[in-house]
């Protein structure tokens, strides 16, 4: 779809949540990875924007204007590894920007702004 030779190079944005497994310090991170479509294949000129999920399902994705909100199924916790393969995505005409993405979680604070890429 983005790559004839079904390889690409992409751009990785982390974030660090103060949140973290008190066993295992510096694991509560959100990950957005972009890149680009290559000429010549269906996604030339698109931007493919992936954000890893780890074993929790998405339960749904809003948009409302330029915003959207993505609700998993359960609660991501801290305290237990996540298996971090799993991605979901988009695809957009617009060329990746660094925003901030919100998280809201259930301690205090319950929100925190987070380093991500999005159209």
């Amino acid at each position: 779809m983005f790559a004839a030779n079904c390889s690409v190079t992409v751009t990785n944005t982390v974030g660090q949540l103060l949140i973290q497994n008190p066993n295992t310090p510096n694991t509560a991170w959100p990950q957005s990875r972009s890149f680009t479509g290559a000429v010549g294949t269906p996604g030339a000129g698109k931007t493919d924007y992936e954000y890893p999920l780890g074993t929790i399902d998405l339960g749904s994705a809003e948009q409302d204007g330029d915003v959207i909100t993505f609700n998993f199924k359960t609660f991501l916790c801290p305290s237990k590894p996540a298996n971090t393969t799993f991605f979901f995505g988009l695809a957009s005409a617009h060329p990746p920007a660094s925003t901030l993405a919100g998280v809201f979680v259930t301690a205090s604070p319950p929100y925190y702004n987070v380093p991500a890429r999005a159209p």
